[in-house]
């Protein structure tokens, strides 16, 4: 008998000892020819057929662990692909929803172009003269858009005489005549004849409280004034007809 079969837990004398299925495998691979096995005592029948129980136990504890794995697997793969088109989706309602807002925004920005546009009114009034009825506040942003299109207009059609209206002039504050004081100068330096009109009480009294000053800025009671000075002023100097 070889020193592993001392140690064999099929061998008659180790009855009263219950080894695990384990331990009866691993000694079988120590001793693929084991005499135990090849005629087994009724204990070591007892044993094996244990053995075989425990195993088979085991195997189908494996198989069960195993299918949930292969469950878990699955759900985790239907939830990858879930995952995926999710995020296709989502990648397409970003690409829409941008350019939903590059159009809402090209939208926005003409429509403030055109609320700019019509914010300036420039009337003919006359050959070579405008008009500017100013209706509602002139913040800073406004005040250079209008003096901006004011500007180019008598650039372009040699503008000699302009008439700006205040009648519907809101918000009147320091701030506002600066900005309005700022747009008249520039029309000035460009030899342009400025007549300012419809100044209403509370403006009149803010431009004499702070003695804001209007040098060679014609005020007038009204449009109609303002056109008739235009009007003399063209009968007796005709060299200030705008050129053709």
């Amino acid at each position: 008998m070889s020193t592993s079969c001392e140690d064999c837990p099929l061998r008659a004398d180790q009855a009263d000892q219950a080894p695990s299925a384990r331990a009866v495998v691993a000694a079988l691979r120590r001793c693929p020819s084991c005499p135990h096995l090849r005629e087994p005592s009724p204990a070591a029948a007892q044993r094996l057929a244990a053995c075989v129980l425990e195993l088979d136990r085991e195997r189908s504890q494996a198989c069960g662990e195993l299918a949930r794995v292969q469950s878990e697997r699955r759900e985790l793969v239907l939830e990858a692909e879930a995952f995926e088109r999710r995020l296709r989706e989502l990648e397409r309602l970003h690409r829409a929803s941008s350019r939903e807002l590059e159009t809402q925004l090209e939208l926005v920005r003409h429509q403030r172009d055109e609320i700019r546009r019509l914010s300036t009114p420039l009337i003919e009034v006359g050959e070579g003269a405008l008009a500017l009825p100013v209706i509602g506040t002139l913040d800073h942003e406004r005040s250079a858009a209008m003096t901006q299109a004011l500007l180019a207009r008598v650039h372009e059609h040699k503008i000699r005489r302009v008439i700006v209206d205040v009648t519907g002039l809101g918000g009147v504050d320091p701030q506002t005549i600066q900005h309005m004081l700022h747009m008249l100068g520039s029309l000035r330096l460009l030899g342009v004849r400025v007549l300012v009109c419809g100044f209403s009480p509370a403006l009149a009294q803010l431009l004499v409280a702070r003695d804001i000053p209007f040098e060679g800025i014609e005020l007038v009671r009204n449009m109609k004034e303002a056109l008739s000075r235009i009007a003399a002023r063209k009968r007796s100097s005709p060299s200030l007809r705008a050129p053709r």
